[in-house]
């Protein structure tokens, strides 16, 4: 169905477990901390961001016995009165935990459609560093390893979003 469900540790600010719902029909991320039952909006689309770089590379890393790829790209965030950025790394295994690249292509944010769609894959690792205006002032750091796969039939209740729930985050 293209849809894309997540538990993670974000300790960002004060350490929390969260929820992220993506839709593979929609470029939209729902996502909810596990300290409340309110999920918050974010729309995929970011008509400013800019790509200012993507590339495929030849790694020596290996995640689950597997030989990995990564792909690199820094984006821009043009605001009202400076630009951010951020360096993303994705590592992968091409062929492990393949995706169809269809359901990917309305997840703008970060430029993921284009790393889905290059990869074919769900990525093992996942690293972003946000700088602030001179591309040196860290802002924040996130990274994702994961840590144990399981494959099973997934229940559709899982993605039966209650919409009273729902607060637009801009």
């Amino acid at each position: 169905t293209g849809n894309y469900d997540s538990i993670h540790t974000d300790l960002s600010q004060k350490p929390h477990i969260m929820r992220d719902y993506y839709f593979g029909d929609k470029s939209l991320r729902l996502f909810m901390l596990h300290t409340s039952d309110t999920l918050y909006q974010l729309n995929l689309n970011f008509p400013g961001e800019r790509l200012d770089s993507f590339k495929l590379k030849k790694i020596n890393d290996q995640i689950f016995s597997r030989k990995c790829e990564s792909i690199e790209l820094s984006a821009g965030y043009p605001g009202k009165d400076s630009t951010t950025y951020t360096d993303f790394v994705f590592v992968f295994s091409r062929g492990y935990l393949s995706i169809d690249k269809e359901h990917f292509k309305n997840w703008n944010l970060g430029f993921f459609n284009k790393v889905a769609n290059e990869s074919g894959s769900l990525y093992l690792k996942f690293k972003a560093i946000h700088f602030g205006s001179s591309h040196k002032n860290i802002l924040s750091v996130k990274t994702y390893d994961v840590i144990a796969v399981k494959e099973q039939q997934v229940n559709p209740i899982v993605f039966k979003i209650d919409t009273s729930k729902i607060k637009i985050n801009k």
